[in-house]
């Protein structure tokens, strides 16, 4: 994750252009304090494919090509945002089967309690 900031931070600052570096300061701060899942910082999913996809902006930018930067950019956010997806689907997946488990444990509880199964409460 930092070289990958420090990727981005390196294409602001060689634009020059100070309005883009302030927002890219700017975001970076904000970004900070996202928690980030051990998991994640393990096995990243999408590593592979940032890397590719920074391959891409750099040879595109070494041989000046417009067209190549910006449809290298279109990839890479496309990398990211079809795991940050991924990501939202597999936690809403995961607070959905925690409000049924919830909804069905004090059922459970319930029914054990009540069971004719169950051993006899010592008076």
């Amino acid at each position: 994750m930092l070289s990958d900031n420090k990727f981005h931070g390196l294409i602001y600052e060689a634009s020059r252009n100070s309005y883009l570096m302030e927002l890219y300061d700017s975001i970076t701060l904000r970004m900070l304090p996202v928690p980030v899942s051990t998991e994640m910082l393990i096995h990243p999913p999408h590593q592979p494919s940032a890397y590719l996809a920074h391959q891409q902006v750099v040879e595109a930018l070494a041989e000046r090509d417009q067209a190549g930067v910006e449809a290298a950019m279109m990839h890479h956010t496309g990398v990211i945002t079809a795991f940050l997806e991924e990501k939202a689907r597999v936690e809403d997946s995961r607070r959905e089967m925690v409000r049924r488990m919830e909804k069905q444990l004090p059922l459970a509880r319930l029914m054990k309690r009540r069971s004719p199964l169950a051993p006899a409460k010592k008076a």
